[in-house]
């Protein structure tokens, strides 16, 4: 199965941040991206992008310190000299709640089921050989092995008994 899971895939306008130097402007950089990275994980303490010039083809991070007091790397890959960018995790993850969340809307839309998923309320990493999460549908309980599909940039599940 595939979601529309946002696992930090997301591409942004930051033209307004690049202004006429092409340099990123960091502080409204930084708001976006802590803008991003509490929609689909969780509340962020702090961000800290470098003033990096904003030219296609280039790519920089920015460390997001999450409230949890755990710190990941956001990576900005810049599209265009229109400051148009792709932004993503270094190493795929999410917060729990907010996987969870993603997963029951896309068996809901996709196999019209209503499921609960359980994927903790803190941030997951997902490891290649990816993670496990409850499921309980009705009276029904099991797990889903919870996967990041590098190539198609997306998040997968399959029930495991």
């Amino acid at each position: 199965m595939r979601s529309t899971h946002r696992l930090a895939l997301v591409f942004a306008a930051l033209g307004a941040i690049a202004g006429c130097s092409k340099k990123v402007n960091t502080d409204e950089a930084n708001a976006k991206v802590k803008a991003w990275a509490e929609a689909g994980v969780a509340p962020v303490k702090k961000v800290d992008c470098p003033a990096e010039t904003m030219k296609a083809g280039t790519s920089f991070q920015c460390p997001v310190e999450f409230v949890s007091g755990k710190t990941y790397a956001a990576v900005i890959d810049v599209k265009d000299d229109s400051g148009n960018v792709y932004m993503h995790w270094a190493k795929p993850m999410s917060g729990g709640a907010q996987l969870a969340r993603d997963i029951a809307a896309a068996v809901k839309q996709q196999q019209g089921k209503d499921i609960v998923v359980d994927c903790g309320a803190e941030i997951v990493e997902i490891p290649p050989d990816g993670v496990q999460c409850a499921v309980t549908q009705g009276e029904s309980h099991g797990h889903m092995r919870i996967k990041f599909d590098e190539t198609a940039k997306d998040i997968t599940w399959t029930v495991e008994p």
